[in-house]
């Protein structure tokens, strides 16, 4: 958000005036509120920005049970890359993201909302199908199938390969996950792929092996410290604990 806006708030708040507050700040009284008025309006909507894939684990239905239970409050909803999401919500485009993987950032508050295992789809006929699990090092040459760069599934990846010295032989990046099971079931590779494909995708002569280091696959909701309390976002962390409590 804009810090002027903020601090115009602010001024207001200290003088008790609005004419003496525009004298403070050396602007009109119309333009101040103005400003008051665009800080009013964010906090009577919630813009809020999911990740690509985050909606396969966490149900819109329940984003859009808040907005029925505050009709007071504009609720706007709308999918991003995982990068966007956070880019926007920097930038207050949005006031609060629901984001792959929580990795801190300055003047952001996160929090893990759910997440699921990571694993790796095997095609039947493939020397690993008749196994319980994958381990890193059994992906030395094999053919790999990823999500592309827009996904944080790409990189938490890559970056796992290259902690335990593994170049990884990516055959191709797909933009969607009906593109990962397609190219495995056709046997072009093995997809590294969160563990809901298996409630996404008929699984008939395909397998999910959950990786024997334990990766898992994130989601995590995010809002900036400065908002925390603003009344839509508090009253959305609220409902967020209650119905998915850690």
């Amino acid at each position: 958000m804009d810090t002027k806006i903020l601090k115009c708030f602010q001024i207001v708040c200290e003088e008790k005036s609005l004419s003496r507050a525009a004298k403070r700040l050396y602007i009109t009284p119309q333009g101040l509120s103005k400003n008051i008025r665009q800080l009013e309006q964010r906090r009577e909507r919630l813009r809020i920005g999911c990740a690509n894939g985050v909606l396969n684990l966490l149900p819109l239905s329940l984003i859009l049970a808040f907005g029925v239970e505050h009709t007071g409050l504009r609720l706007e909803w709308r999918e991003y890359p995982n990068r966007q999401v956070k880019e926007k919500l920097l930038s207050s485009e949005i006031e609060y993201g629901f984001v792959i993987g929580g990795r801190e950032e300055a003047g952001v508050e996160c929090r893990k909302i759910t997440g699921c295992r990571l694993c790796l789809m095997v095609y039947e006929g493939h020397p690993l199908f008749e196994e319980e699990q994958a381990s890193m090092e059994q992906l030395s040459g094999e053919p790999l199938l990823l999500m592309n760069e827009s996904f944080r599934l790409y990189h938490d990846f890559t970056a796992c390969c290259a902690l335990r010295g593994i170049e990884p032989n990516i055959v191709a990046k797909t933009a969607d996950g009906a593109g990962l099971y397609r190219l495995c079931s056709q046997k072009v590779g093995l997809a590294v792929a969160p563990e809901f494909f298996r409630e996404e995708f008929q699984m008939r002569g395909m397998k999910l092996l959950p990786f024997a280091e334990n990766l898992w696959w994130e989601i995590y909701g995010a809002h900036r410290r400065e908002t925390a309390e603003y009344e839509n976002i508090r009253l959305f962390v609220q409902y967020l604990k209650r119905h998915l409590p850690r």
